[in-house]
């Protein structure tokens, strides 16, 4: 097996459970202060715009959670929301590459990737990510459009607004 040591294990594991019944889990602490710290942003935000402002949300597809999703709604209730969740190719699927080690503080993980169980339980978590991003833009009646770090931002903004309004032009 190939080891490959990566950094930090928060972000590559950070809603990933194993259905060996083994969980990972970050500090809570952590967690909570980076909650509050999105949550707080996200209020602000909901304090400081005006009815009918333009709002694009630009995020990490793996940071919507319950708190983000009631924010959010209360932010689309008055303004003109636009939902782009960024993700990244290994957000979606957990490349076959051999053993893999992981390291976050004292926390070692190590990770069999030829495992096909635990690659299918990955691709079924990224799937159940991107699905609640569905539901939510759903019922919100809201715009989704998903970015990926596999493709020049750019272009992408303009192929989604291309789809999204005809005849515009950049």
């Amino acid at each position: 097996h190939q080891a490959v040591q990566a950094a930090p294990l928060g972000v590559f594991l950070r809603q990933f459970q194993f259905r060996a019944g083994f969980q990972f889990r970050l500090q809570e602490e952590h967690r909570r202060e980076d909650l509050h710290r999105r949550t707080l942003a996200l209020r602000r935000a909901r304090e400081v715009l005006r009815p009918g402002s333009l709002i694009l949300v630009l995020c990490d597809e793996r940071t919507l959670n319950d708190v983000a999703e009631q924010q959010l709604s209360l932010i689309a209730r008055h303004t003109d929301l636009v939902l782009l969740p960024l993700s990244d190719p290994l957000d979606h699927a957990l490349p076959a590459a051999g053993l893999l080690r992981f390291r976050e503080g004292a926390a070692d993980l190590e990770l069999d990737t030829h495992a096909d169980e635990l690659r299918q339980a990955y691709r079924e978590l990224a799937e159940a990510r991107r699905a609640r991003w569905q539901r939510l833009a759903q019922r919100l009646g809201v715009p989704l459009l998903p970015l990926s770090t596999q493709e020049d931002l750019v272009e992408q903004l303009r192929d989604l607004l291309e789809q999204h309004q005809p005849g515009y032009r950049a």
